[in-house]
């Protein structure tokens, strides 16, 4: 292969890993996050985290801070009491067509001028629908005042169902209505009473939160053990998953914690006793060799002991030793002069090797100052005894007590 072919597959591979962190680490898939990388990803897969999922960025149809809020109703199947002179027979359908634009009646309803109108959409299955939304032109709005929303199980084209709601002439220009109810088909109905109902919008979104999410912008999580939880409540009717645990089984449970209660409580390095919240923090701090705050991370390479404020060159090993980042114990013992278990401090009355010779041992002449190396004696020996460190019987006086 020529260099400039490795040149090229070498940046090719670079980008691919800095594009796809997940895949390399061996997190979720792509696509996929959370726990048991069971949530799918609503938007750009490249702004999804493998925790936490999306933020922003949303797919078509797709909405909410965490991309979880799906409109049920784009592009579903739609129908109206009647139609305006001049305009299409398709034009029910404008209002599901994922445009938001309002400043221009040519995209939107407008059904003919009746006693009552109705226009409807039918979501295909059944859903539990939270809310929905009524985009209204921004260029015409006598006719924003008197629409009734209200959702059914069967098709309905009247004002029967359950009500959703109403608008009136002070209503917004994008109107959010709450129906907390199971249903397939929305029905918005106008009836002025004055014998000419026309009625036009230009948008109809329908909301539902996406599976394992709840609450008013979907944003949180429940991890139900069987089936999702309720969109509204979040209550889980079957238990929790492993390590969750409360109504909604959205917090941890007494052993565990983290974004998705996957860490063990009993497994962090803490001094003494601590308590275990959602960020796993050590009430006293770290033992020796951990460091964060719920310390489970070791001292980075080179550096141990209580808060990592050790560092490893800075010991006396005898020979060559790991560097254990609890203790950073020299597992060979200590070079001369030095003592302890990491070999960092200096002898003191004593010398050598782990400072296992004792100063007061040596028979030294004059100055009884004590070097920790060797233990030299700096006004030489008395008599009958040997250099360095006067500790060693001399030959000669042996023999001489022999004769």
């Amino acid at each position: 292969m020529s260099v400039s072919w490795a040149y090229l597959c070498l940046i090719l591979l670079t980008s691919w890993i800095v594009l796809k962190p997940d895949s390399v680490s061996g997190a979720c898939p792509t696509g996929k996050y959370g726990l048991d990388c069971s949530y799918a990803c609503h938007c750009n897969v490249f702004r999804c985290h493998n925790v936490t999922g999306c933020s922003g960025n949303c797919n078509n149809g797709w909405s909410g801070p965490k991309c979880t809020i799906e409109n049920v109703a784009l592009l579903k199947t739609t129908y109206q009491s009647s139609y305006y002179d001049v305009l299409p027979r398709n034009v029910s359908e404008l209002a599901v067509d994922g445009s938001r634009i309002t400043d221009s009646g040519g995209l939107c309803i407008l059904t003919g001028a009746q006693p009552y109108t109705w226009w409807e959409v039918d979501l295909g299955r059944n859903y539990y629908i939270h809310k929905l939304a009524i985009y209204f032109r921004t260029d015409y709005t006598v006719r924003k005042s008197g629409v009734n929303a209200y959702s059914s199980l069967h098709a309905n084209q009247s004002n029967s169902g359950h009500w959703c709601g109403n608008t009136t002439s002070s209503s917004p220009l994008i109107t959010h209505l709450t129906c907390d109810d199971p249903a397939r088909y929305i029905t918005l109905y106008r009836d002025t009473g004055r014998g000419n109902s026309f009625m036009d919008f230009c948008e109809v979104e329908v909301y539902v939160c996406d599976a394992g999410t709840f609450g008013d912008t979907c944003n949180i999580f429940c991890h139900c053990r069987d089936g999702p939880c309720n969109y509204v409540t979040g209550e889980c009717t079957g238990g929790c998953k492993p390590n969750w645990t409360g109504q909604m089984c959205s917090v941890c449970d007494s052993s565990h914690y983290g974004e998705l209660c996957s860490e063990d409580c009993y497994s962090r390095h803490c001094i003494g006793s601590s308590s275990c919240n959602i960020t796993g923090r050590c009430d006293n701090g770290c033992t020796a060799g951990w460091l964060s705050v719920d310390c489970k991370t070791k001292c980075p390479q080179g550096r141990y002991g209580q808060g990592c404020r050790s560092i490893c060159k800075d010991r006396h090993c005898h020979g060559n030793s790991d560097c254990v980042h609890v203790t950073g114990e020299c597992v060979s013992g200590c070079d001369r002069g030095y003592r302890s278990l990491d070999c960092t401090i200096l002898c003191q009355a004593t010398y050598g090797f782990n400072c296992n010779m004792s100063c007061d041992a040596r028979h030294c002449r004059g100055s009884n100052v004590c070097d920790v190396f060797y233990g030299n004696c700096a006004g030489g020996c008395q008599a009958g005894w040997e250099l360095p460190d006067c500790t060693t019987g001399s030959l000669q006086d042996g023999l001489l007590d022999l004769g």
